[in-house]
């Protein structure tokens, strides 16, 4: 019997959580309202520094802005209670001037920097009141949301046309209010004007902060809503909140639904799912050969990410079924598993299976891992099969490979193997790995080679480096080989060079 082995699995846990249809809700303006500075000369965020100079540059050289500039290298020095000061005496000292909504902001701004939301809100307040068409209007909103202020909070659902406010704003009132977030967001999903990035939105808060008691209304969502994307997020926020009491509404989607988007995130919730029943229901796709074909590997594929206990499952699926597709994926899922078996499994379909193109994809996934273990069952597979396509493919692994041992059999095919095809492939391989160590040992099997054809694919594989090294070698052979042929071809390689060392050496060549 082969040893048996683990394989290190290159799967990243956190990248395979990413669900496929993610809705991704503004995080807020948190660069402009961060409260740590950038140090002292530069205490603003760099958008606000840029909008607040151009704002000054714009307004003129009236006494009035000056006062406002001053304000303004206050804030950028960080000076807030200074600032907030500068700012009230602006307002005390040109109450009609036409810029006093841009110092409401500012000084709510700076009343904010410091702690003292109370004030930063009472001027938000007025700017609103007095001010409803400011061009500081949106930066208001944004900031009175930040500070929990329960109107901006309305005003930004109600009055705003603009999505990302109004995200923004239910984001924050789920955190205060969340029942009264629950009722607007219902009151939005059913206003037909509501945009569909806005919907897609709504559904996706309501999922991670309505608990339990909007899983009906997910579900409905689900099931009938005419929108495929927003059936998807609906599915989706099920698949992470609801557990196994949602099961039988999201396999009674996956068998009514005629969209084959809305299937697959189906499949992926069952895959999110920390559930027995949830890994059967993917194994019923996975085994089922009258289903589609796309889902059913769709099905293996996350049975492979989800855990090593499905091994036995999908070695049965792989044994019984004859889609070479099926099996193809079957394999992979074997190459993402810790599961000693999945690994034996691959080594006994790269040695000994009747079909070449699952072998090939065996070797290609055994090649992708790094073990002494792999490299060892490789090799003896190389030295046992007489398949040139099957050596191919495993120096092919090989030259992917960072191993040593791997290294040194892929110069062995290229030094001395007896097919002419194997000997090129090697060289070619060596040559795109381009280390110090690669051009050394190419130098040397161009010193020993006899064969004229293998020396010219050497000095292509020079061509392709970067190492100063294969520049050298090629500018030795253009100087000093016995043979015109390979010296011209060196010639026309240093020549592809823009190296000031090959351009130096191809005028002394002109000038003799």
């Amino acid at each position: 019997m082969p040893q048996t082995f683990k394989l290190i699995s290159r799967r990243n846990s956190s990248a395979r959580r990413v669900a496929p249809v993610a809705v991704a809700l503004l995080a807020f303006v948190c660069t402009s309202f961060a409260s740590v500075g950038r140090g002292a000369a530069h205490a603003l965020p760099q958008d606000y520094s840029q909008k607040l100079e151009r704002f000054v540059q714009q307004s003129g050289a009236t006494p009035a802005m000056r006062v406002f500039a001053e304000g303004r290298d206050l804030l950028d020095a960080g000076e807030w209670a200074k600032a907030a000061e500068k700012f009230q005496s602006f307002i005390n000292a040109y109450p009609n001037d036409k810029d006093v909504d841009a110092a409401c902001f500012w000084l709510a701004y700076s009343f904010n920097k410091q702690g003292r939301k109370g004030e930063a809100k009472a001027w938000l307040d007025k700017l609103f009141r007095e001010f409803p068409k400011s061009s500081w209007k949106e930066d208001a909103k944004a900031l009175a949301v930040q500070l929990g202020d329960a109107q901006a909070v309305k005003r930004g659902i109600e009055g705003d046309d603009n999505d990302e406010i109004k995200i923004i704003a239910l984001q924050s009132l789920f955190e205060n209010n969340e029942e009264r977030a629950v009722e607007y967001a219902k009151e939005m999903l059913q206003n037909p004007a509501t945009s569909q990035h806005m919907k897609e939105a709504v559904v996706s808060l309501l999922g991670s902060h309505g608990g339990k008691e909007v899983l009906p209304l997910l579900v409905q969502i689900a099931r009938t809503d005419a929108n495929p994307r927003l059936r998807q997020t609906a599915i989706h926020r099920l698949g992470e909140e609801g557990g196994e009491s949602v099961l039988g509404d999201l396999m009674s989607i996956y068998q009514s639904d005629k969209d084959e988007g809305v299937k697959q995130q189906v499949l992926h919730a069952l895959s999110e799912m920390e559930s027995a029943k949830a890994r059967e229901l993917l194994l019923q796709v996975a085994r089922n050969q009258s289903e589609d074909l796309q889902l059913r590997l769709m099905a293996i594929h996350w049975l492979g990410e989800r855990d090593d206990s499905a091994f036995a499952d999908l070695s049965q699926i792989y044994d019984s079924d004859s889609n070479g597709q099926v099996r193809v994926q079957v394999l992979h899922a074997f190459s993402e598993m810790n599961d000693p078996r999945a690994a034996q499994k691959l080594v006994e379909v790269a040695r000994a299976g009747s079909d070449p193109q699952l072998r090939a994809m065996a070797i290609h996934w055994l090649g992708e891992k790094e073990s002494d273990a792999v490299v060892e069952e490789l090799m003896k597979i190389y030295d046992a099969d007489s398949s040139g396509e099957v050596k191919m493919q495993i120096l092919h692994s090989f030259s992917e490979m960072r191993n040593p041992r791997a290294k040194a059999k892929l110069m062995d095919a290229a030094r001395s193997s007896s097919d002419p095809d194997l000997r090129a492939s090697a060289i070619h391989w060596l040559g795109e790995d381009d280390s110090p160590q690669t051009v050394e040992m190419l130098v040397q099997l161009y010193d020993s080679e006899k064969s004229a054809d293998v020396k010219q694919m050497i000095l292509h594989a020079f061509s392709e480096s970067r190492q100063k090294a294969a520049l050298r070698k090629l500018i030795d052979v253009a100087r000093r080989d016995p043979s015109m042929e390979l010296r011209k071809a060196a010639i026309h390689w240093i020549g592809e060079s823009r190296d000031p060392e090959a351009l130096k050496f191809l005028e002394e060549i002109i000038k003799q």
